[in-house]
């Protein structure tokens, strides 16, 4: 065994080397730890997120020029997992291109013809208005003749859509220590706020089996066959998608099929909102420090330092960046006094914001729709 070097330094040598490894990879992970909605940094993917949960197509940014007989090339599945992939959170703008537009008026003039119409209730008289005023209390009538255009927005359907506002906080932190020598100190905390709401929503649409039967008709006219076909919708989503639109794998039955899987639909409801807002608020912190001390106490040296007493650290005492930075002062003063010692710190903070807010629109916006497939066997 070299001078100098007992068994009890050996002791604490492996217990610093053991140490170091699992502090460093401790504050490594926590400081490379993406907070708890890093991934949806892109507003698009944010918005479809919201969206997602009324289980509608998201339309962003939302747009006036979308109506139902709408006929799209669609992306709806991609199994081909990168980066650009394409979900349910995706823009129909980054996974489909507007090939035709069916003119349905007459299917859904017939469509709401069958349906029920409830007028406007009357108008109540101001609470101020002198007595005996006469009020027009007559109930207006809702007038829906698509085929004539004959139809105002304030005589749609109307739809409620939940205000959506969630909060999330979360905090994490750690020590290690062997033998008073090597000690490590980290923690992380994030925290975000999201609101989501829309104002004067309203919708129209029809059956699933109409709008079908008119993609059908559509496709059957002659010079319309070919844009109906897969390989003509594929060449129309080229720009967007690239080559990955006919990258082919293997199925369980063994046969190539396309990894990226792209129909014809049609729009068969659309949902409009006269005001929009969706704010995003996210932030957070990363905070750690290692010390440690090979040999302590030479000749002439007095003993480190002791350790500055903290409070005790639990699951329901979550660490603050004061509580954090105070026990990286406490481990700098114990550095000082070994003979061969040394250590970092390193803090980390940031914050991602979006808001998109419309105001009050002179007119409505396309914010999601529906859609059913074509399906050329039938």
């Amino acid at each position: 065994m070299p001078k100098g070097l007992s068994r009890k330094t050996l002791g604490i040598a492996a217990a610093f080397v053991a140490t170091a490894v699992a502090g460093f990879f401790a504050i490594r992970w926590l400081s490379s730890a993406p907070t708890e909605f890093q991934h949806r940094k892109d507003i698009e993917v944010a918005w479809g997120d919201a969206i997602g949960q009324f289980k509608i197509e998201p339309v962003f940014p939302p747009e006036e020029d979308v109506a139902v007989g709408d006929v799209l090339a669609y992306v709806v599945d991609d199994k081909i997992r990168d980066p650009k992939s394409i979900d349910k959170r995706t823009p129909s703008v980054k996974r489909s291109v507007k090939i035709a537009h069916v003119d349905v008026k007459e299917e859904l003039e017939k469509t709401y013809a069958e349906l029920a119409a409830f007028p406007a209730a009357p108008l109540r008289p101001p609470v101020n208005e002198r007595p005996g005023a006469i009020q027009d209390q007559s109930p207006r009538s809702v007038g829906r003749l698509f085929a004539k255009g004959l139809v105002l927005e304030s005589d749609l359907p109307r739809a409620a859509f939940a205000r959506l506002k969630g909060s999330f906080s979360a905090t994490a932190g750690g020590a290690l220590m062997a033998n008073g020598q090597a000690q490590a100190s980290y923690g992380g905390s994030s925290q975000g706020t999201e609101e989501f709401k829309l104002s004067e929503v309203s919708t129209y649409g029809m059956p699933s089996s109409r709008a079908l039967r008119k993609l059908h008709e559509y496709c059957k006219k002659d010079g319309m066959k070919d844009d109906c076909s897969e390989a003509t919708y594929r060449q129309y989503l080229w720009p967007i998608l690239g080559d990955r639109i006919y990258v082919k794998n293997l199925d369980q039955s063994g046969k190539d099929v396309y990894a990226v899987d792209i129909r014809l639909v049609i729009v068969n409801r659309v949902y409009l909102a006269r005001s929009i807002v969706h704010r995003r608020l996210i932030g957070g912190s990363e905070i750690g420090g290692f010390f440690a001390g090979l040999l302590s106490g030479g000749k002439g040296r007095s003993d480190p330092a002791p350790q500055e007493q903290l409070p005790p650290q639990n699951a329901s005492t979550a660490p603050t960046d004061e509580t954090l930075r105070k026990r990286i002062e406490s481990l700098e003063k114990q550095v000082s006094g070994m003979q061969y010692g040394g250590g970092l710190s390193a803090q980390r903070s940031g914050s991602d914001e979006s808001e998109f807010d419309t105001g009050p629109l002179d007119r409505p916006v396309a914010f999601g729709f529906r859609y059913v497939m074509y399906d050329p066997s039938k």
